[in-house]
């Protein structure tokens, strides 16, 4: 079993380790972006298992109304 390690919300962050898909809109964002949009006050560990502080978020419209998804930024620049 893998165990992530999940930065807190009011770590440093670092540059970056790595880009997103292009559909991913608006991209890469600090982390604390998606937990403040969420109303979360930690992250899931899906959102920075590479602990940059940043993940990629895609807000998506829907006509049941807005959704948002992320993954990892592990994608190379």
């Amino acid at each position: 079993m893998a165990t992530f390690g999940v930065r807190s919300a009011d770590a440093a962050q670092g540059p970056p380790v790595g880009g997103c898909p292009a559909s991913f809109e608006p991209g890469l964002v600090p982390v604390e972006v998606v937990l403040a949009g969420a109303g979360l006050s930690e992250p899931d560990p899906s959102m920075d298992p590479n602990g940059d502080g940043y993940t990629c978020l895609k807000i998506l419209h829907t006509g049941s109304g807005t959704r948002a998804t992320w993954h990892d930024n592990v994608t190379p620049l």
